[in-house]
């Protein structure tokens, strides 16, 4: 299915209001033209607050193990920290703990805590370090983000 060199991305990110949405959009539209880049976004898999009550108790547990079963299939997790959404903090940490490489990024330009610092492999402020980030190039210096 996948060349063992390619680089699978799960985007974690939270994608509530148009700015969030145009973001993820932005994103998928990058690693689409990313040579070798697979992604994964949870957009694709709907919004609970667009379903009916029914809806949402019927796809909460599908969601959730969906999300779950994708970070165990990427090699990469792609964070946007803007907006602290509690559900892209914790699909960070679980991809920390099964040693997933996580690239953070910002289009608000917030620097990073150092919990998360210390679990990632680059944070970016600019769409054009990403891709960069994601082939294993160093755009960003680890650490002179940290607060």
């Amino acid at each position: 299915m996948f060349k063992s060199n390619e680089i699978k991305v799960y985007i974690a990110a939270p994608f509530f209001s148009p700015v969030q949405a145009a973001t993820v959009l932005a994103l998928e539209n990058l690693l689409v033209r990313g040579d070798g880049i697979a992604y994964y976004s949870p957009r694709d898999e709907g919004m609970l607050k667009d379903m009916t009550e029914t809806e949402r108790k019927e796809r909460m547990t599908y969601i959730f193990e969906r999300n779950k079963e994708m970070i165990n299939w990427c090699t990469h997790v792609l964070a946007v920290i803007d907006d602290y959404d509690t559900g892209t903090v914790w699909e960070m940490g679980y991809a920390c703990a099964l040693g997933k490489k996580i690239v953070t990024f910002t289009d608000h330009y917030y620097d990073i805590n150092v919990m998360l610092n210390e679990s990632i492999v680059a944070h970016c402020k600019h769409f054009v370090e990403i891709v960069p980030s994601l082939l294993g190039e160093n755009v960003t210096e680890k650490g002179s983000d940290v607060i």
